[in-house]
């Protein structure tokens, strides 16, 4: 099992880093057509569907993973915090049950809507007539990964409800974070 969340957590950073790199992406892109519109009266004509299209899909679900792996999601913790380590882990075992085949789903409808895209050959007009079929696969990716990040973390969770020994699953928190314990928040 070390070996596979090992596995996940790689695959998680490159998927973070393509994250990163599409955010640098759109950000370049659209200060550079800003400039070459207002300042040249020549704006680039691709800026809007590549950045609509596949920088921002890529951005978006190229991050769930590495984002629930970190704990990075926004959650309501106003209760969690105050009960058993057994507890937090049971409350978040369920939390990844009923996620998982939720973004399973998710994963399995853009796979489908990207291969009959591509098996079409589906492309938007445009400057550039983009092939529709990569923005789904990035979808269906990033939802698919999310699934496993959740059956890693329900796997975790049981592990600590049942044997009690705590694994940290819940307390991990990025370098450089600012999260602080509800016990030691200032009132």
């Amino acid at each position: 099992m070390r070996r596979f969340r090992s596995a996940i957590l790689g695959i998680e950073l490159l998927s973070e880093l393509v994250s990163l790199a599409a955010m640098a992406a759109i950000t370049a892109l659209i200060g550079i057509d800003v400039i070459g519109r207002y300042m040249f009266n020549a704006p680039i004509g691709i800026s809007y569907s590549l950045t609509t299209m596949y920088l921002m899909v890529a951005l978006f679900f190229m991050g769930f993973a590495a984002t629930q792996s970190s704990r990075n999601h926004i959650g309501v913790d106003l209760f969690t915090t105050r009960m058993p380590v057994r507890w937090r882990h049971a409350c978040d075992a369920i939390c990844c049950a009923l996620s998982a085949p939720i973004f399973a789903y998710v994963a399995y409808v853009f796979c489908g809507i990207a291969m009959k895209s591509f098996d079409r050959g589906e492309t938007v007009v445009g400057v550039i007539n983009w092939p529709s079929w990569p923005a789904p696969a990035i979808a269906s990716y990033g939802a698919g990964l999310l699934t496993l990040r959740f059956a890693v973390d329900l796997v975790g969770n049981l592990d600590t409800v049942i044997t009690g020994r705590d694994h940290g699953t819940l307390d991990m928190a990025p370098a450089g974070s600012q999260t602080v314990p509800m016990q030691e928040r200032p009132r």
